[in-house]
């Protein structure tokens, strides 16, 4: 209930973990195979459904409980639920907004969602 009441809390901005990176544990949560074509300096690789789930106690033991965590998925939804998962267990946990792609889409721009050309004012179907 307390996670309903007061909001997701547990979200960072890009900004703010790529300029001080050594202040948090983070935590790719990819496959392992797109873990290993490239992901972010430093980060430590769970794998959703594998046996390095999150939400799996042998994973949950390898977090640390002294440190900030941020998660990043691809998109920020995978990252975002278990960050919520995670901060009822107690852990001061972080999910990076829109995932790898609020990072990517900085750096190819011309595929990048643009909401002011891109959100129409289409009509409500009901």
């Amino acid at each position: 209930e307390a996670v309903f009441a007061g909001g997701f809390t547990q979200k960072i901005a890009r900004d703010g973990v790529m300029d001080a990176t050594g202040d948090y544990f983070i935590v790719n949560y990819w496959s392992t195979d797109h873990y290993n074509w490239k992901h972010l300096n430093g980060a430590v690789q769970y794998t959703p459904g594998a046996t390095s789930d999150l939400t799996l106690d042998n994973a949950l033991k390898t977090l640390p409980t002294d440190k900030k965590i941020v998660i990043y998925c691809y998109t920020g939804q995978t990252s975002a639920q278990t960050a919520a998962y995670l901060a009822v267990l107690g852990y001061d946990v972080y999910s990076l907004l829109y995932g790898v792609n609020g990072i990517d889409w900085d750096n190819i721009p011309a595929n990048k969602f643009v909401a002011e050309t891109e959100v129409h004012d289409y009509p409500l179907v009901q």
